[in-house]
């Protein structure tokens, strides 16, 4: 039912959030609201960085989990590590 927002969510992102886990694995976390039937929520897109790029130039990435949440506490979760992108905290 939320398949449709994977594409979105790793396209334009709202946040993505870079972390290293504990064997050395770069881990990208694409964060962006959405809204379907007058509900908003968040979708998650938690992905490895692949070492070797699939075509020049182009950054592979393999999605781990992909999922939606009302949740804000399942948000300040997964917003964890260097703010590659998105609104600037004052």
């Amino acid at each position: 039912m939320y398949d449709e927002f994977i594409e979105d969510t790793l396209q334009q992102p709202d946040e993505v959030y870079k972390d290293t886990d504990e064997e050395g694995d770069i881990i990208l976390t694409y964060i962006k609201a959405h809204e379907l039937n007058g509900i908003s929520f968040y979708y998650f897109c938690v992905c490895m960085k692949y070492e070797k790029a699939l075509k020049e130039g182009i950054e592979t990435l393999l999605p781990i989990i992909t999922f939606p949440s009302l949740d804000g506490e399942i948000y300040d979760i997964y917003k964890r590590g260097v703010k590659v992108t998105g609104p600037l905290k004052n």
